[in-house]
């Protein structure tokens, strides 16, 4: 029998178990007593949602370091998906005609407009790629070394940064 097996079923956590929180992190994230059932799981299971966490975590800051702009003629310009689609529609049309219109600027994320060229269009979408590359790459092997933890203790050394 297993630790969670010898809890009472009316216990206030009795609705949590490694398989609803996978399912469900936020919900299990809020829930107020994820940390008791946390305590009473076995360890198998507590690494096994700490990693989930952990990873949750990784994607969390890929994603805050993918959106957080990008750094191109000394500025700082934004790189959220919209702004890369945006990014990526209007350098597609300029590309047709082989150039941009005449005095076309750029906004940074400091508002200011930036005087851009087609090569300028083209140039900060690659270092925009080249991030969100960069960064997913770096998730994913920070993920890999989560699933290869064996300790919570192990899993808390990976130092989540990007």
């Amino acid at each position: 029998m297993t630790k969670m097996q010898n809890v009472e079923l009316n216990t206030a956590w009795a609705d949590l178990s490694v398989e609803s929180i996978k399912a469900n992190l936020e919900w299990a994230l809020c829930h107020p007593y994820l940390n008791q059932w946390l305590e009473n799981a076995e360890s198998s299971e507590v690494l096994e949602v700490k990693k989930e966490l952990k990873k949750a975590e990784i994607t969390q800051k890929r994603d805050e370091a993918i959106n957080g702009g990008v750094e191109y003629k000394g500025k700082v310009f934004q790189s959220g998906e919209k702004d890369r689609n945006l990014l990526t529609s209007t350098t597609s049309l300029f590309s047709i005609t082989k150039q941009v219109p005449e005095g076309f600027k750029w906004i940074a994320k400091d508002n200011e407009a930036v005087s851009f060229t087609l090569e300028d269009l083209i140039a900060l979408g690659g270092v925009m790629a080249n991030a969100v590359n960069t960064h997913t790459m770096k998730a994913r092997e920070l993920k890999d070394k989560v699933e290869k933890a064996k300790s919570v203790g192990a899993l808390e050394k990976i130092a989540v940064e990007f």
